[in-house]
């Protein structure tokens, strides 16, 4: 039985492989900016990422372990710049918004809060 990671990996590769053959089918063809998947960054998991509401504290710390947080972008990177998809630019924000794990506005919510609009 798969975990929820490797389901949720799934998921965002099709759904990036879905976003790319949409962009490359549009005419005229869009000019996309891709900005990196923001770190969370959930004390609970060395990655950041929110392990489920088991594991849940409710409160931010440093990202232990970038590789792993990095997975998302990762992923991204691969499906949407394989030169099949017209991104024009990647706003590189992960590093410092990894760096920010002390500024979020959301009270321990390091999903939602994490690069204020």
């Amino acid at each position: 039985m798969e975990d929820d990671a490797t389901i949720q990996h799934e998921r965002a590769v099709s759904d990036l492989a879905r976003l790319r053959a949409a962009l490359a089918a549009s005419e005229p063809r869009p000019r996309v900016v891709w900005k990196d998947v923001a770190p969370q960054h959930f004390a609970n998991a060395p990655s950041g990422d929110f392990g489920g509401i088991s594991g849940y504290k409710r409160r931010c710390g440093p990202v232990g372990d970038a590789v792993a947080a990095k997975a998302r972008n990762l992923v991204a990177d691969r499906v949407l710049l394989s030169g099949r998809a017209p991104v024009a630019a990647v706003a590189r924000t992960w590093d410092r918004d990894s760096a920010a794990w002390d500024h979020h506005l959301g009270g321990g919510d390091c999903t939602h809060f994490c690069n204020p609009s």
